[in-house]
């Protein structure tokens, strides 16, 4: 009976794709750009990765490096997908004691659909799928150690 129980378990998780794992990925001080994108974390319905780039917009005086987050839906359905960033500036954490939209990000994702963020820091969608580093110009006050995505929860929308 425990078994059946157990098997009935997973088969949920599996199901509902709800993972509570985070990877930590430690950020060094001079991080370097890099157009490749590094395995975070997957599960039976979603696979995410990120990048590190520079946002280099003359015109906005915007001169900054960030992680940019990449979800994709490996699924043939819609998904909802929420997760809670945990960031890590000079190995103090900035969003332990965060609450609301700063706290839990959701998007919905396509069947299929890669989503990633932009330099577009007006973007509200693109401003939840990135994580900022450091100013490139300036003195920086605080520069990113770490960060992990916390908390991921995909789920099959019906």
């Amino acid at each position: 009976m425990k078994h059946l129980l157990r098997l009935f378990v997973f088969t949920l998780l599996c199901t509902y794709g709800k993972v509570t794992f985070g990877q930590a990925v430690a950020i060094q001080t001079n991080a370097p750009v890099s157009n490749t994108w590094e395995f975070l974390e997957e599960t039976n319905l979603v696979k995410v990765v990120y990048k590190i780039t520079d946002c280099n917009v003359p015109k906005d005086g915007l001169y900054a490096s960030y992680v940019f987050l990449q979800f994709e839906n490996k699924t043939n359905k819609t998904i909802e997908l929420s997760w809670e960033p945990e960031l890590y500036y000079d190995n103090q954490c900035a969003t332990c004691a965060a609450t609301g939209f700063e706290k839990k990000h959701t998007i919905v994702l396509s069947p299929g659909q890669k989503l990633t963020s932009n330099c577009d820091y007006t973007d509200d969608l693109a401003r939840k799928l990135q994580i900022f580093i450091k100013w490139n110009m300036v003195k920086n006050k605080r520069t990113l150690s770490s960060f992990a995505v916390k908390n991921l929860n995909a789920k099959i929308k019906h």
